[in-house]
């Protein structure tokens, strides 16, 4: 549903039928996420070349800010996430910052300030430069130092303009558990890849939440979660077993190591390898205590047993496969399949806001 529509819809919907403290949001999207198939990193990132960050180019995508938030103003919607780059901010990743980019953000900021509308600001979209990503990307331990100068720079920039800031957008595809099946479907064994980029990027988080803490004493912080629904395939044990790996593996793995709950190793045995990665003190620095959480992308999976695929014994039937109509399968329904996610996020005692995107 593009801007145009919801204009329309926002017109018809009564308001009554949301409660007072609903609000409306609108989500910018300028990074583009590709898949290199010789990536040892097994991390999503965007591709940016020298182009992309000379004055020409932030006056074009100022212009299209500039109309996005035309577009909100006269929708009544007053809410606006977007995500810095820190490929653009940073090109080299650490050391020299990008003028050019700093004043650009400035602008975009200044457009919402001048607008009403409130900025929620990502830090972290799949935007990690080319030069961090050749030495191991969120695998390299140091890739704490580097995220950590990273987030200082973008508080003490900004610190002025913002207060809704968003750590990271959607961890599960940049650290790749999107498409672990599509790197791993003989067993090949990068898996160490994958939990030290897990391990260091939930570290990472908690890095740059205390940061911003410590240098926006009065900011709100969160990160914005992709959320999978995960439903068995039949009523069998080994599918509904199947099914707690998948949910852990996709969404658990995500949240509760924030949230002080350590990570899911009895629905995930292999996760243990992670104490490999884990220095004195990774435990409680771990936990994160967010202002809010974000829920996007969600969506439902079928899930049914598979003793083949590694470390899960578990695989995602496309629902074009069912030959047989499951109405228990059955969550097209969008509304239905939102309120079983926010059910199963709800159920987290130590969630004290969650936003829909």
């Amino acid at each position: 549903m593009g801007l145009e529509d919801l204009k329309t819809n926002l017109e018809l919907w009564n308001t009554l039928d949301f409660r007072d403290d609903f609000v409306w949001g609108i989500l910018y999207g300028e990074e583009s996420k590709i898949k290199d198939e010789n990536d040892n990193t097994f991390l999503l990132e965007s591709s940016h070349d020298s182009t992309t960050n000379d004055a020409s180019f932030f006056e074009n995508e100022l212009k299209k800010y500039k109309q996005e938030i035309d577009l909100l103003k006269g929708s009544r919607i007053l809410y606006f996430k977007f995500s810095l780059s820190w490929s653009r901010i940073i090109p080299d990743g650490i050391g020299i910052m990008n003028s050019k980019a700093i004043a650009f953000y400035h602008q975009v900021l200044d457009l919402c300030k001048e607008n009403g509308v409130e900025p929620f600001v990502t830090l972290y979209d799949s935007c990690l430069p080319n030069a961090l990503r050749d030495k191991g990307g969120w695998s390299n331990r140091e890739s704490l130092n580097w995220f950590e100068n990273y987030v200082t720079l973008c508080a003490y920039v900004f610190k002025e303009k913002v207060t809704y800031w968003i750590i990271f957008n959607e961890p599960s595809v940049f650290i790749g558990a999107s498409n672990f099946f599509e790197v791993y479907p003989s067993g090949k064994n990068k898996i160490n890849l994958f939990l030290s980029a897990l391990h260091h990027s939930l570290l990472g988080q908690s890095i740059g939440f205390n940061k911003i803490k410590e240098i926006i004493p009065n900011s709100q912080l969160g990160t914005f979660l992709s959320c999978k629904y995960c439903i068995a395939l039949t009523h069998s044990e080994k599918d509904i077993q199947a099914t707690e790996r998948m949910d852990a593996f996709l969404n658990r793995i995500f949240i509760e190591p924030a949230l002080g709950m350590g990570y899911p190793t009895k629905s995930l045995p292999f996760l243990k390898r992670i104490s490999k990665y884990s220095l004195a003190g990774d435990d409680d620095l771990l936990a994160v205590n967010f202002d809010f959480i974000g829920l996007q992308n969600c969506g439902s999976e079928i899930v049914s047993y598979d003793q083949f695929l590694p470390y899960l014994n578990a695989k995602i039937i496309d629902y074009n496969q069912l030959r047989v109509k499951k109405k228990y399968l059955n969550l097209e329904n969008y509304n239905e399949l939102m309120y079983h996610v926010i059910k199963k996020y709800s159920a987290y005692a130590d969630i004290k806001k969650i936003l829909i995107s």
